[in-house]
């Protein structure tokens, strides 16, 4: 899995090899003190906690502590209905295969 890397001052992720191609940083070599200095964040796994059947996820990206120093960067998501036909047709379908399974 690639690590991605946000920038709190473009406001978009980089992989390791555009990290080095476009701001000649070596992820490999460079701590994370360094990295957090030139606002970039280690970007750390997260998922919606709801049901995305029913909301559409949006997210925005957090500035977050990581061990054993330095901060990453977050997805922090919010929950927004689904219209309520297609809410109520995913629900019933869950609802069915929740049934079916047992």
């Amino acid at each position: 899995m690639n690590q991605y890397y946000y920038s709190s001052a473009t406001g978009q992720t980089y992989t390791a090899y555009q990290m080095q191609v476009l701001f000649g940083i070596n992820v490999q070599t460079t701590d994370i003190s360094i990295l957090n200095l030139n606002q970039f964040y280690p970007v750390q796994p997260s998922e919606p906690d709801f049901d995305t059947n029913l909301y559409n996820p949006t997210f925005v990206w957090t500035i977050v502590p990581i061990s054993p120093s330095g901060e990453g960067a977050e997805q922090t998501y919010t929950a927004n209905p689904k219209p309520l036909p297609e809410a109520k047709a995913n629900g019933s379908a869950e609802a069915k295969n929740a049934a079916n399974a047992q």
